[in-house]
């Protein structure tokens, strides 16, 4: 369904031309509007389809409406869009000072639209298991490392990370007590 759309969008464009070869149609001047253009499209379609739509139309001014922060991430010229909220009437952002390329979603959510990366209690926990481990509390990092595991998933990349760190912390320790005897 998404390829169709993504076909759709192309071959729209293309038909709207009559009488140009697609030479001509590509290397002409003009504005495209696309009103949301991530709709019905797969997040994988979402983040290639404007850079695809650039690269084939470079002289063409694209203008689209998204509800998908991720798009921004896949955009790398930011000296060549903008973004507005349209919801709250805000003037367009230049995007040079805050270049969301690359992006995780997590981190344009935060950075755009002020979303905290996880939920306040769970930031919390990884605090507090900072903490513990810094101070040489292994016993309860590890029962906090145990319910992390559950809410979190093992895979979670900060907590593989804390319990890489309470292993190395726990060699070092037992390293210190050996030299000490």
């Amino acid at each position: 369904k998404s390829l169709l759309k993504l076909f759709y969008i192309v071959s729209s464009i293309i038909a709207e031309c009559k009488g140009e070869t697609i030479d001509e149609l590509l290397q002409s001047n003009g504005i495209i509007v696309i009103d949301d253009i991530d709709a019905n499209l797969s997040f994988t379609i979402q983040s290639v389809i404007l850079p695809i739509l650039l690269s084939y139309f470079p002289n063409i001014q694209i203008i689209v409406s998204t509800n998908s922060i991720g798009m921004l991430g896949s955009l790398k010229d930011p000296e060549s869009y903008y973004l507005c909220d349209l919801d709250k009437h805000t003037a367009a952002q230049d995007m040079t000072e805050n270049n969301p390329y690359g992006e995780d979603l997590n981190t344009l959510a935060n950075k755009f639209l002020g979303l905290p990366i996880r939920n306040e209690e769970i930031e919390r926990e990884l605090e507090v298991l900072e903490t513990l481990i810094a101070e040489g509390n292994f016993q309860l990092a590890e029962k906090a490392i145990e319910r992390l595991d559950l809410v979190l998933g093992s895979s979670n990349s900060r907590l593989c990370k804390l319990k890489a760190r309470l292993k190395s912390e726990k060699i070092i320790s037992e390293v210190k007590a050996k030299k000490s005897i």
